[in-house]
């Protein structure tokens, strides 16, 4: 198939459109300092923590402030393990969604247009207990 110069050029615009509009849906979601109430009850029947970090998204689109929720559980001596969930919100509280499968800590959490994006750092072979060096981003979506 044979194309004008007006119609690649066309092409490209659209394409490039398509680009703008879909990076343009995805935004990154600022860390809280406060994590709510019912959130933390839950986590800390599971085991003693050492420290939680949350991320406001609206999760399932409906308005209500859900979280994505990083746990540090302590395990004895020094050593913590962590655990990634979701928590949906609604008009009496929170409630688990969804345990996410991560190996390490989030470093970013991104709401998209169908979920959200984890941005995170994980131990490969060589690191030191103290600084896992490999970055990766998960997808996770309802």
């Amino acid at each position: 198939m044979i194309m004008s110069k007006k119609s690649r050029a066309s092409i490209v615009i659209v394409g490039l459109a398509i680009i703008a509009a879909s990076s343009a849906t995805a935004q990154p979601v600022a860390e809280v300092e406060i994590t709510p109430d019912l959130i933390l009850r839950d986590l800390e029947q599971q085991g003693p923590i050492d420290r939680v970090r949350s991320w406001p998204i609206d999760w399932n689109r409906d308005e209500h402030e859900d979280f994505v929720v990083q746990v540090a559980y302590w395990l004895g001596g020094n050593a913590v393990g962590f655990g990634h969930r979701i928590y949906i919100g609604n008009d009496t509280g929170f409630s688990l969604s969804m345990v996410l499968e991560i190996d390490g800590v989030i470093r970013s959490v991104t709401q998209t247009e169908i979920g959200i994006e984890v941005e995170n750092w994980f131990y490969v072979d060589g690191d030191g207990r103290c600084c896992p060096t490999g970055m990766r981003t998960l997808s996770f979506h309802p």
